[in-house]
């Protein structure tokens, strides 16, 4: 019997067994199996320790100086799902740094609750990784979030930006340095005139990044850009 039957029979198999033997559902944070499936792969024990941004504090207007920069932000509005604190921040950093790529599920329904249902854009954008950061780590936590994002809203997801500087993290600067570690950081050759796009990261502190990639796809035709993040720094 040739390899390749062998190998869709195993496969056939393994889908029987999953239908009948169908693996627990875990909390993405604790690993506690949850007892009846949720949205956010979360357990009430951990959700209930995230401190969610309300509608009204998400709506604070960008002039406003939410960032405390002396500058006009290029993106129009912003939106995140959380504080960055306990919970959430480990959330993050498993993202990010231990491979825990399920918790995209997880940040990316939370993202849709605080956007809401009418959702009147053209493209999810991801911030960028610099390619020598992709292939150290595998893939890029922001990417994954917007894949995920745009499976619940059917928004189709563009990686419309390059980061053309391999900066280095944001984490080593205070947040004066931030703004010019990744300036002129990001690039675009993408016709983007008239489109309204969702910029997506994992956590917003200064806004620096999310400006400079507003202001570069603002730059290739862009009319509105908003962007959003799982989490965001007080």
């Amino acid at each position: 019997m040739g390899q390749g039957i062998l190998k869709k029979i195993r496969l056939i198999l393994d889908c029987f067994l999953e239908i009948i033997f169908p693996e627990p559902i875990t909390c993405t944070m604790c690993g506690r199996v949850l007892k009846e499936a949720n949205k956010y792969y979360l357990c009430t024990g951990c959700l209930s320790q995230i401190k969610c941004y309300s509608n009204s504090e998400n709506k604070i207007p960008v002039e406003e100086s939410i960032f405390k920069q002396d500058l006009h932000m290029a993106f129009d509005e912003t939106y995140s799902a959380c504080v960055y604190e306990g919970i959430s921040r480990d959330l993050v950093h498993k993202l990010k740094y231990k491979d825990k790529q399920n918790i995209a599920k997880t940040m990316a329904a939370m993202i849709k609750d605080v956007l809401g249902n009418d959702l009147k854009y053209d493209m999810i954008v991801p911030v960028p990784i610099h390619p020598s950061r992709l292939k150290k780590r595998g893939y890029n936590q922001g990417e994954l979030i917007a894949s995920e994002l745009e499976n619940i809203v059917n928004i189709p997801m563009i990686k419309a930006l390059k980061r053309t500087k391999n900066t280095p993290s944001q984490v080593l600067f205070n947040e004066r340095d931030r703004w010019y570690n990744v300036k002129c950081a990001f690039s675009c050759t993408l016709n983007l005139k008239g489109k309204r796009i969702l910029l997506i990261d994992d956590v917003i502190t200064t806004g620096a990044t999310a400006h400079y990639c507003a202001e570069t796809l603002k730059a290739s035709g862009a009319v509105y850009v908003t962007a959003v993040s799982f989490a965001r720094t007080k």
